[in-house]
């Protein structure tokens, strides 16, 4: 597979770091937030997760693999 660019999303909320910090790093918040059937979550570099999300008549494997946690700061997969 060729590697293209990164995505980078950035956003800002009117929340305290450590709110938005739970939000997209427990498995509880972001099931809410990302996706209802995330199986599992930690926030540490090595950690490997893969999902389906159906959406539109389609199927999407998500893979996902943690490259760089800053905690409360940056975390990169």
């Amino acid at each position: 597979m060729e590697r293209t660019q990164p995505v980078v999303a950035q956003q800002h909320f009117n929340k305290s770091i450590e709110e938005v910090w739970n939000a997209i790093t427990h498995v509880g918040h972001m099931t809410q937030w990302f996706f209802e059937n995330i199986p599992a979550f930690e926030a540490k570099v090595g950690f490997e997760t893969s999902f389906n999300v159906h959406a539109n008549g389609r199927d999407y494997l998500h893979l996902w693999k943690i490259t760089e946690v800053i905690p409360l700061e940056k975390i990169v997969y």
